[in-house]
């Protein structure tokens, strides 16, 4: 099971996911060939992240499984983990040296260094004196030192002093030590870049003063570009740090960069491990479009370093299983690179979704795409690579910009993908959100429900994401609302601008939970008490003029209130009645206003003529349909709404189902099907099909190619294939109607 990772290096070859082996190898080859009278060392250089502290594990690995005799003995020491603290360190190189080299613990040289420190801090020296020292123990103090320039510390003083003092002594009997065991020292000293300037320039003090003692190589992984200015700080004016760490760094090596393609590896490597804990499947064309993205699209380019990886894999532990099933996964792990290690490119994506997504409310016009043009080139046209991957997440950014592209809205929302309008701020809500709602949040709504006015100033608690849990609450504790015909209003106010189709055919949407719920608070009521707030409803929705609301709320109250099953509205005959007679006015008045459309993505205009000619008659809608119905294109669009659509599980895109003979006989109780058959024939291009057989029918349910599938895949409506396919199946079952007939 995967974990957070606490950016911890590895500690064996078998982890060694980015070859650092092969380096590590050479290096311990570069050791044995030193000469190991002389001391050395040598500088390993990278920068923070990219895997020092893993390549000199390997290193030690690699020493500690030679059968060399009188193989090297190592030595790590932390300098972050000793605080930067040049006595400490001091301490802790001889003491492991004397005792890796002769078996022996080492005490008594700390106690006696603490003393004299604490004497010569206590000295009363002169601030502007200067002092002559003896760096090199050649027997000349060739090195003067004003100490007003360096600092006013006499615990600093008294280092500098130690270092003459007390290294000649102990020298001696370290290299004798050495000699005696035949052995070379490698030590290494880990973290220097994580500790601060001053200490940085004690710490490479010291090393040069020990750097000499025979048989003893150094080795220093850091950061050599913060090393070096952290040292300037402290350097007289105009003096290089670089060239100051050229004089002790005696042999430099860098650390080769991690190949693009071993970070990649990495990185899938950690993402299929976080899908495979929280049994999340990605599909193989979603699987290919995140490499896409990753490398063509250069989105690959952000992650830098193992320590990129562990911080993109600590973050993607925790959103990847929030987000599961509620958008898309790619999506999710693109977007959440961008904002890990491209803030600008993720704020610029946040505000901008009128200009990444095609959508109905948006501050662009259908065919404004030259303004829209010019405001992507300017919000993204700074970086090339945000352009790219832009492209990518958005394929209406891709039509806008290039002239071309595949942009279906039911596709991708179907993969619940950013570039839908349904899940585009879903990507960027909070985690609370998306989850949860304050019990007591609720509960403060449903007890200041007093009048329409603290209804809607209370109500903004509930979003798109957090709509079933509130609504939960309020169907449990509607008893305390004050005002609950107004609560309801409010309610269906509440989730018009929210989605209303499904987001899968398992999920309720918003209006659904909705209109569930206000029976829920209307149940208790009288029945008189409940008509009148039904009525009220409609007639809010009426004169709202939204239909598609209004249409799923009538069709909605009549199913329930004639429905003796699990949940049911329980009216008597006239209350329904009534209820039926206000709707049908209403749809009445929507009509003569000519307010009722042809056609509607999510088949509410189908629904809303169904119940219109159940209200009444076939003659009164067919009247109004014959005038909004003027050609061939115009009935196919008609029909195409009532033979629906859908898709295999598991696959990304939806098709058209096939008509049938009861599809035909509810076109037929709004509209004659013998006026759309007149409207096909008397079309040039379809006039000559009337003799059509079930052999020349091309069937969408049961496709025998794929070309079939293609055919009819939801988004091709003005494809002349289509068009020809459905009207054959309308054709060929008119043909068997009138047979019938006869």
């Amino acid at each position: 099971m995967n974990t957070y990772s606490s950016d911890s290096p590895i500690n064996s070859k078998k982890y060694d996911s980015l070859g650092r082996l092969s380096f590590a190898e050479k290096i311990v080859s570069i050791l044995n060939s030193l000469d190991k009278e002389r001391s050395f060392i040598i500088g390993l250089y990278a920068s923070w992240g990219s895997g020092k502290t893993s390549t000199i594990n390997l290193i030690e690995q690699r020493i500690n499984d030679s059968t060399r005799k009188n193989k090297p003995v190592l030595v790590k020491l932390n300098a972050w983990e000793l605080n930067g603290n040049g006595d400490a360190i001091f301490h802790e190189i001889l003491k492991n040296i004397y005792e890796k080299v002769t078996d022996k613990a080492f005490g008594g040289f700390r106690e006696k260094t603490s003393r004299f420190f604490g004497k010569l801090s206590r000295a009363k020296l002169p601030i502007d004196s200067t002092i002559e020292i003896d760096l090199n123990s050649g027997g000349r103090k060739e090195t003067s030192i004003y100490l007003g320039r360096i600092t006013a510390s006499m615990d600093y003083v008294s280092r500098i002093l130690q270092s003459s003092y007390f290294i000649n002594k102990i020298k001696i009997k370290t290299q004798e030590e050495i000699k005696e065991s035949g052995k070379k020292v490698i030590v290494v000293i880990d973290d220097i870049d994580r500790l601060e300037s001053q200490s940085i320039t004690d710490l490479m003090h010291i090393i040069a003063q020990i750097a000499n003692y025979a048989g003893i190589v150094y080795i220093l992984p850091f950061d050599n570009r913060y090393v070096a200015s952290a040292i300037e700080q402290f350097l007289p004016q105009g003096a290089s740090g670089q060239e100051y760490l050229e004089k002790i760094i005696q042999i430099p090596l860098e650390l080769p960069k991690a190949s693009r393609s071993s970070l990649n590896r990495m990185l899938a490597a950690t993402i299929e491990s976080i899908c495979k804990q929280h049994s999340i499947v990605l599909e193989e064309n979603e699987i290919e479009r995140f490499r896409l993205i990753l490398g063509y699209h250069d989105l690959g380019a952000y992650i830098q370093s193992p320590r990129d990886i562990n911080r993109l894999n600590n973050s993607l532990l925790f959103r990847l299983p929030l987000c599961h099933g509620e958008m898309n996964m790619v999506d999710v792990i693109v977007l959440e690179i961008i904002r890990l290690f491209d803030d600008g490119l993720y704020e610029r994506i946040k505000n901008n979704g009128d200009m990444l997504i095609e959508k109905i409310s948006s501050k662009y016009g259908i065919n404004d795409d030259t303004s829209r043009k010019q405001d992507l080139q300017d919000t993204f046209g700074g970086d090339d690579r945000w352009l790219e991957i832009v492209q990518e997440l958005f394929p209406f950014v891709a039509y806008t910009l290039k002239g071309y592209g595949n942009i279906n809205e039911n596709d991708l929302r179907y993969h619940q993908r950013i570039a839908s309008d349904y899940y585009f701020e879903k990507f960027f809500a909070s985690l609370d959100e998306i989850e949860d709602i304050s019990d007591v949040a609720v509960m403060n709504l449903l007890t200041n429900s007093v009048d329409e006015a603290s209804i809607r100033k209370n109500l903004h608690i509930i979003n798109e994401n957090n709509i079933a849990t509130a609504l939960w609450i309020i169907s449990k504790r509607h008893s305390v609302i004050k005002n609950k015909i107004v609560f309801c209003t409010c309610l269906l106010d509440l989730i018009e601008g929210m989605p209303t189709a499904r987001s899968s055919s398992l999920t309720l949407t918003a209006l659904e939970r909705v209109l569930f719920t206000i029976d829920d608070i209307l149940a208790s009521e009288s029945k008189d008490e409940k008509t009148t707030g039904y009525i009220s409803l409609i007639n809010h929705l009426f004169d709202q003029d939204r239909i598609d609301t209004f249409s799923r709320t009538i069709d909605h109250v009549i199913h329930y209130s004639t429905n003796k099953g699990n949940h049911s509205i329980e009216l008597k005959k006239d209350q329904i009645q009534q209820y039926k007679t206000t709707a049908l006015q209403c749809i009445r008045c929507f009509a003569k206003n000519d307010k009722l459309p042809l056609l509607s993505q999510n088949g509410s205009s189908i629904r809303l003529y169904t119940r219109w000619a159940e209200l009444s008659t076939r003659e009164e809608t067919s009247q109004y349909l014959e005038k909004k119905i003027q050609s061939a294109d115009d009935v196919i669009g008609f029909i195409l709404q009532f033979v629906g659509t859908w898709h295999t599980m598991g696959k990304s895109d939806y098709t058209y189902r096939d008509l049938t003979p009861d599809i035909m006989l509810s076109i037929d109780t709004i509209i004659n099907i013998d006026t759309l058959h007149q409207i096909i024939i008397s079309d040039p291009r379809y006039g000559t099909l009337g003799n059509i057989q079930e052999v020349d029918l091309v069937l969408f349910e049961r496709p025998t190619t794929n070309s079939i599938r293609t055919i009819a895949k939801v988004g091709n409506e003005k494809s002349p294939e289509l068009k020809e396919a459905i009207i054959k199946q309308f054709i060929y079952f008119f043909n068997k109607r009138q047979e019938a007939k006869k």
